[in-house]
């Protein structure tokens, strides 16, 4: 029995998002019919292409190397609609935006709002993502341009990197918390608050606990854990508890006085914010002038003072 490749950019789609529920949502399909088709592929593979555990649908092996070729179909179905959708009409300037969802709450809105108010002929889509998915938009071409904390590109013959700014992780909390204004240190403040952090298996909750334990904590007191930075700052701010996060992508919070910062280790390795394009398109005037409103709004934003000791 052939496989339906219909089905093959479903299960990339879940393996993206890690959620039946989610999935169904993006693809405009019944959570029912969305699980009944990947049965179906199931049964034509002869294995189980997904595993449920109790947060995400985790891929096998083989449904790992399926997924991987459903992002491509799945891809090229996203790039025919436009096309389709385009015939018959006068199409405005597009950029594709991908980004994590702390840099596009925090950081991103100044220079997107500014980029696309002056460009009567502009429309943007912003799309969020992790650090991996980011990637893959982009050399997918699902995305013009991606902004985050990128390691070692997978292609850099098809990717191109541009360095925004330096970044670091700091522990931040309400300027209510207890320790506020204190000279304390990280093993501290672990002691003595819960924490919120990113749901394990992510990269940032790696970088998170290689840091802590650097700073020499080695057990924190975790409150909550989400699937999406987003929610971290503002569950910070309305409570006891702390978070380590991104500086830079803080630092409005930070200035404004809605956030301090308890702990910065300066003598952690440094977080480079690039820009990810892909290495032919770099060059687009569209793109120059958006990296051109990036770098203006990192240079604006900066990194503030911390306001507790190394």
């Amino acid at each position: 029995m052939q496989l339906d490749p219909r089905h093959l950019a479903q299960l990339s789609v879940i393996v993206s998002t890690g959620s039946f529920t989610e999935a169904a949502a993006l693809l405009d399909l019944a959570q029912s019919a969305l699980s009944r088709n990947i049965r179906t592929l199931e049964r034509c593979v002869g294995a189980p292409v997904l595993r449920r555990t109790r947060r995400r649908a985790v891929p096998t092996e083989i449904g790992l190397a399926l997924a991987r070729q459903g992002e491509v179909i799945h891809a090229a179905h996203r790039a025919a609609a436009d096309v389709a959708a385009s015939v018959g009409s006068v199409r405005p300037t597009r950029l594709r935006i991908a980004t994590t969802s702390l840099m596009s709450e925090f950081f991103l809105i100044e220079p997107l709002s500014t980029f696309v108010s002056a460009r009567a002929d502009m429309t943007c889509h912003l799309r969020i993502g992790t650090i991996e998915e980011l990637m893959r938009m982009v050399a997918f071409g699902e995305a013009d341009v991606a902004i985050g904390h990128f390691g070692t590109l997978p292609d850099r013959d098809a990717l191109h990197l541009d360095h925004l700014i330096d970044d670091c992780l700091t522990i931040v909390a309400s300027p209510r918390h207890p320790l506020a204004g204190r000279h304390v240190s990280a093993a501290r403040i672990a002691a003595e608050s819960r924490w919120v952090l990113p749901e394990a298996g992510g990269t940032l909750r790696w970088e998170i606990e290689t840091a802590l334990r650097y700073s020499g904590v080695s057990t924190i007191d975790i409150a909550c854990e989400t699937g999406t930075t987003g929610p971290i700052a503002g569950l910070v701010r309305a409570s006891g508890y702390v978070a380590m996060l991104p500086r830079f992508a803080l630092s409005p919070l930070i200035a404004s006085g809605d956030l301090v910062e308890l702990f910065v280790d300066e003598t952690l390795p440094r977080r480079p914010i690039g820009i990810v394009t892909q290495s032919d398109r770099r060059k687009s005037a569209v793109i120059a002038s958006f990296i051109r409103a990036l770098r203006q709004a990192a240079g604006r934003t900066g990194r503030p003072s911390a306001t507790a000791a190394r």
